[in-house]
């Protein structure tokens, strides 16, 4: 095992001198050579103590109309707002409005779970009910259901956790939905207000914005980019 360990440690040492060896000139070719050969899209940022040192867009925001893609444009994230939720709920506890080890009815009161903590949704080991096997296919897809939504159900079903809370790690999309839920309680901010007041302004993130629907088309934003399974 202690092989093991040094091979890979000599590997990223290896890795990481690579990378501080290239210069931008040659990521650039790298960046450009790629696209040629097998084109994919997306925005490219490279800067060093605030100096942008590369800034490359790829591709299309819209490949059926041709719309070439730019920084200014906007890409779902879907989960990776998760980070987000994450840092929402660590900039409340750093103001002392919530402990990571509180109980998640006490910032919901009608959290029909009363043994899962803040703690185990952050770090997906509240044992939770499975969305997409349990919850979603008898909700109404029709519609857009949102957070309340899905405690509502939860509330009405009372579907058995798959385990004790802190017992295992299982990836559980909900436990964000209410921390997200937490987040407003406690600020009294939507979701979206306290995400803007919070993290966007501050870090001047002109072109992000948190879409509490899932649903494409019910998304006004001009810049969006639309994505394209080839």
């Amino acid at each position: 095992m202690r092989n093991k360990i040094l091979l890979l440690l000599g590997f990223i040492l290896f890795t990481i001198q690579i990378s501080q060896a290239q210069n931008i000139e040659s990521i650039q070719f790298t960046l450009d050579s790629t696209y040629s050969k097998s084109p994919f899209y997306g925005n490219i940022l490279i800067t060093k103590n605030n100096k942008v040192l590369l800034e490359r867009s790829y591709g299309y925001a819209d490949a059926l109309d041709k719309k070439p893609l730019t920084k200014q444009n906007s890409f779902q994230v879907a989960s990776i707002s998760k980070q987000f939720t994450a840092y929402g709920i660590m900039i409340l506890k750093s103001k002392s409005l919530l402990d990571y080890d509180s109980m998640v009815c006490k910032y919901i009161p009608n959290f029909p779970y009363k043994n899962i903590t803040i703690r185990h949704l952050l770090t997906h080991t509240s044992g939770l009910p499975n969305f997409w096997d349990n919850i979603r296919p008898n909700m109404d897809t029709s519609i857009s259901n949102g957070n309340n939504e899905v405690l509502q159900y939860l509330i009405k079903h009372q579907l058995p956790l798959q385990f004790e809370p802190g017992m295992k790690f299982q990836y559980a999309d909900i436990g964000y939905d209410f921390l997200a839920t937490i987040i407003e309680n406690i600020s009294g901010l939507s979701y979206q207000e306290f995400m803007y007041q919070n993290i966007f302004k501050p870090l001047k993130m002109k072109n992000t914005y948190a879409y509490m629907v899932t649903d494409i088309r019910k998304i006004q934003n001009k810049q969006l980019a639309i994505g394209h399974a080839f």
